[in-house]
């Protein structure tokens, strides 16, 4: 029997939204490629360097595209990562290396997902369907222009279009309860703020992340560690959002008991030096704003302030006076860009200084 030879011969133009494996997808029956395996085999064989370049990126490079612009609109990158310990780090280039090529093509909920309706929309466009990345968002299981619960079915069906009979699956969940999930006023700022992250271009510094999310919840009077009376962000979110939806996504929120700490989701805004999932920071930033606006806004802001460069001279004075009004020490020091040796030396110095004074004899008149 005669192998299939991977080789390239049609290539597809990307369509709006479209998801980077549903796009491969397609790559494959255009070329009558049987599967997703040949389709990636005839790629990283027509390029150069190809089985050391991330899949995605050599989707990209097939289709004309600029590897960072495919990435932001056709994977499901900006969704699963909106956060990123390494926005000002040296690391940053061989951090979004192995990101791209570990979870590129990578989907949040491990299944694909699709909307009948938009499946019978696109078809009576353009005469086939086509994957969406907004339909693979973890946490929003329907439509949200049609309100219709996904369908979920196997990532192997991406050699098809949405709506061949090999699609058809499990519903992700009931209408009954996509009609009380998609009124519910916190679910609903948990997904707007999923959907702008899914369309934003590069990752909120951690370090905005934490300065955000510390002040918010202690104004919340929320317990900053995982033991003491006060409630934690988990309680609030068990409050806020519907027990059907916490049973499917965050079944440890919604059996919990009163004032206990889920690491999970209240670690996010305890942790200061480790990116915490999507869905954890946009639950928390659902029920510590009033709106997904104000949330976004405020990561912007800070994030935005800690991207312009500051003056290198007093950055160390800045983060050791705000240590002495009370922030933490890694806090103020990731807060105002300050080296944390020079700030240690600098509180030190002072210490000691202010010691001298008092072992110092006073002369007598």
């Amino acid at each position: 029997m005669q192998s299939e030879q991977p080789m390239i011969h049609n290539v597809p133009l990307p369509l709006h939204d479209e998801l980077a494996l549903g796009l491969l997808g397609r790559f494959a029956r255009l070329n009558g490629l049987s599967s997703i395996t040949w389709a990636t085999k005839s790629l990283k064989s027509g390029q150069p360097d190809g089985k050391n370049t991330p899949l995605l990126w050599l989707i990209a490079d097939v289709c004309g595209q600029d590897r960072s612009v495919f990435s932001a609109n056709h994977s499901m990158l900006p969704a699963m990562s909106p956060i990123s310990i390494h926005a000002d780090s040296a690391q940053v280039a061989d951090g979004t290396y192995r990101r791209i090529h570990q979870r590129g093509m990578r989907l949040p909920t491990g299944q694909l997902r699709w909307c009948q309706a938009c499946s019978d929309m696109d078809v009576e466009e353009r005469g086939f369907s086509h994957w969406r990345r907004q339909h693979q968002i973890m946490g929003v299981d329907w439509c949200v222009e049609h309100h219709l619960p996904l369908i979920s079915t196997s990532t192997d069906s991406a050699i098809y279009t949405p709506g061949h009979p090999a699609t058809h699956s499990s519903l992700c969940t009931t209408q009954a309860n996509t009609e009380e999930e998609m009124h519910n006023p916190a679910l609903q700022r948990m997904l707007q703020i999923m959907f702008r992250w899914l369309h934003r271009p590069n990752p909120i510094r951690l370090a905005a992340w934490v300065e955000v999310v510390s002040e918010r919840c202690r104004n919340a009077d929320l317990r900053m560690g995982e033991i003491g009376k006060r409630p934690v962000a988990s309680d609030l979110i068990q409050e806020a959002f519907p027990a059907s939806w916490l049973a499917r996504h965050l079944p440890e929120i919604a059996s919990k008991e009163p004032r206990s700490f889920v690491r999970k989701v209240d670690g996010a805004y305890i942790d200061k030096h480790v990116a915490y999932p999507a869905l954890a920071c946009a639950t928390i930033l659902a029920v510590l704003f009033d709106t997904a606006e104000y949330a976004l806004d405020a990561l912007e802001v800070a994030d935005s302030r800690l991207a312009t460069p500051r003056p290198t001279g007093n950055v160390s004075d800045e983060a050791l006076t705000a240590f002495l009004a009370g922030l933490g020490l890694h806090e103020a020091c990731e807060k105002f860009g300050a080296n944390i040796e020079s700030v240690e030396a600098a509180l030190r110095l002072s210490l000691q200084q202010q010691l001298q004074l008092v072992d110092t004899p006073v002369a007598l008149a």
